[in-house]
């Protein structure tokens, strides 16, 4: 290659080394896994369960973000679950009511010690700064509460009053702590295909499995329940 040749492929390499880098400081993305550990006093002592899920977020383009979030997540792992013994579970679901992204907020959210949503590059960043640094996750931002008291009955599902599982389980049940941590582990294996595979299993083609119903114990209405509830991200459909 002549030298002008050399000259104007290094002028081009420059170019698009300088454009990816400015489209990667426009459009950042900020990744890690988050590991949530739910623990709870029994008859026959404490049992605990906890599930490492991979938190994505990236930067809308402006386009998109003048009609929408300016900030997208993507989730990938499952809900935590709690094995209470002959066949009581409970799961910390992944959504809250209107709250859809509860879990990809859920890190910023305790670092600044905020209800609010808090998005960012600076948020963002704090997070990788937190490594290994356990948290209580206080009872504001606690999930969802799920239980079964037949994990192979529909019928048996209740969503569960985090200051009453006695409700739902029986004396001498309570909710010890839920923790928090960003953490190096890999994403957590997924267990719902066969705690809940009877469910799974009513799914058809592509589709989700059809939503079922659960009583809470406050209010007289049923809530009803989906899979991204549970899970997202990742495949559990029985191959």
């Amino acid at each position: 290659m002549s030298r002008g040749g050399k000259i104007f492929l290094g002028i081009v390499l420059g170019i698009m080394l300088g454009l990816y880098g400015l489209f990667k400081y426009n459009f950042p993305i900020y990744s890690w896994n988050q590991k949530m550990t739910i623990e709870v006093e029994t008859p026959s002592g404490v049992k605990s369960g906890s599930s490492v899920v991979a938190v994505r977020w990236r930067k809308n383009d402006s386009f998109s973000a003048s009609s929408g979030p300016r900030w997208i997540s993507r989730i990938r792992g499952e809900a935590p679950v709690v094995d209470l013994g002959d066949g009581r579970y409970l799961f910390a679901l992944l959504r809250r009511p209107v709250d859809y992204e509860y879990t990809g907020d859920l890190a910023t959210r305790l670092i600044f010690k905020t209800a609010r949503r808090a998005r960012g590059r600076r948020q963002f960043g704090a997070v990788r700064d937190s490594r290994s640094e356990m948290m209580l996750v206080p009872k504001s931002l606690y999930p969802r509460l799920l239980g079964f008291t037949d994990i192979t009955d529909a019928g048996s599902a209740t969503l569960v009053d985090p200051d009453n599982l006695a409700a739902s389980f029986g004396p001498e049940f309570e909710l010890r702590r839920i923790s928090f941590e960003i953490t190096d582990e890999p994403v957590s294996d997924i267990k719902i295909t066969k705690l809940l595979g009877w469910w799974l299993s009513e799914a058809k083609g592509i589709y989700s499995p059809p939503v079922f119903v659960a009583s809470n114990p406050k209010t007289t209405k049923e809530t009803k329940i989906g899979i991204r509830n549970f899970v997202q991200g990742v495949e559990w459909r029985e191959k």
